[in-house]
């Protein structure tokens, strides 16, 4: 966890995570438009999106105990899921990022079973 938070708050992710962040209702066809493979925007997405799924895999097979993950990271899914499933579908990729987007599944099974501990 201490490796993986140390990743999550390096310069470089932090601002793919402020760019994805500000993402508004993306969607694959025009994301991709507006950010080729190999533009800035499309190494920020890369980079959230490799993050997720390396801790994916670290969740997927026990690795690493996913109530830490899950409380500690918000998966940004709702930003990047619609990408990641566009090009999934126009590169006939269906397994690129699954373990991201098994994290994201997951983490919506767990949400259900742990409300904000603090209410509004």
């Amino acid at each position: 966890m201490i490796s993986l938070a140390t990743l999550a708050r390096s310069p470089e992710m932090m601002e793919s995570g402020i760019y994805v962040f500000g993402l508004e209702e993306p969607n694959y066809e025009d994301f991709i438009k507006e950010n080729p493979v190999g533009s800035d925007g499309w190494k920020h997405f890369l980079s959230i999106g490799s993050f997720f799924e390396l801790i994916g895999v670290l969740v997927k097979y026990g690795t690493i105990n996913k109530d830490l993950v899950f409380d500690c990271y918000a998966t940004m899914w709702d930003k990047l899921g619609p990408i990641v499933k566009g090009f999934q579908k126009d590169r006939e990729l269906p397994r690129w990022f699954e373990n991201y987007e098994y994290l994201a599944k997951e983490k919506a099974e767990w949400l259900k079973e742990h409300p904000p501990v603090f209410q509004q």
